[in-house]
């Protein structure tokens, strides 16, 4: 999911950022790419330690959303991300706090389910 907000705020018409040294694809794009595993992996993981109620989801994610944003900061400040056409990274945080809400969902159904 994340790969799809970054693919697509990426392109044209939007073109918001740039990933990494060059718009076209590359080695370190696939890199960049793969970060995405572990975070998601962490995310779900700690998630299934923690005692879960409502209070407890908000806070999770949040805290969650805010990891990826200092994240992004990070890699922002070693030339990864871009910027572009009035782009900012705070508008990033509406965007991690609903893909992380959708992941938790999409956990939490297949989950059910399987039980």
């Amino acid at each position: 999911m994340d790969l799809f907000f970054d693919t697509t705020l990426c392109v044209n018409p939007f073109d918001y950022y740039d990933i990494n040294d060059t718009p076209y694809f590359d080695l370190w794009d696939l890199l960049s790419f793969v970060m995405f595993g572990p975070f998601t992996y962490l995310f779900i993981y700690f998630y299934t330690s923690i005692e879960k109620n409502r209070t407890t989801y908000f806070f999770y994610i949040s805290i969650w959303a805010l990891i990826a944003i200092v994240s992004e900061a990070l890699a922002w400040h070693a030339n990864i991300y871009r910027y572009k056409n009035g782009y900012q990274m705070f508008y990033s945080l509406p965007i991690y706090l609903i893909v992380l809400s959708i992941t938790l969902m999409y956990h939490r159904f297949f989950m059910r389910k399987n039980k």
